[in-house]
């Protein structure tokens, strides 16, 4: 028989499961919420380390912009991807099921916007992407 040594969890490690465990949270809220709206939506989440803790969680939904949205989007992100990115989360967020720190103004947030911004942007490169997978 193996000696197995136990150990306490780092903060590293008690952070790492705490967020695992968020975005599974946010995962099946957005399922529920994919099957409510009738279309796709997406979760992201944003957080701050402040030492060894993590501050200042932000969970989003955004609903699937639709194709011309996407079409406009992707024009626009060749000359401004983070313009792009805004406009896709202002379409797109479920304000009441998001965190109020999402499109506020107040410069306090804009880490969480402009990574927001980011995630946005990542959902229509996403479907990009497919798209060329599938031209032949």
């Amino acid at each position: 028989m193996e000696n197995q040594i136990e150990r306490e969890l780092t903060a590293v490690e008690l952070n790492k499961i705490a967020l695992e465990n968020l975005q599974e949270q946010a995962n099946v809220k957005a399922d529920e919420l994919t099957a409510r709206y009738g279309k796709k939506v997406h979760p992201f989440l944003f957080f701050q380390n402040e030492g060894d803790a993590i501050e200042k969680i932000a969970v989003g939904y955004m609903k699937e912009p639709n194709r011309m949205d996407k079409l406009q989007a992707i024009d626009v992100a060749f000359q401004s991807p983070m313009r792009a990115g805004m406009r896709l989360l202002e379409m797109g967020l479920i304000k009441e099921e998001s965190d109020h720190r999402y499109l506020n103004d107040d410069s306090a947030y804009d880490a969480i916007n402009i990574g927001a911004y980011q995630k946005a942007l990542t959902v229509v490169q996403y479907s990009t992407d497919l798209a060329k997978k599938k031209v032949v």
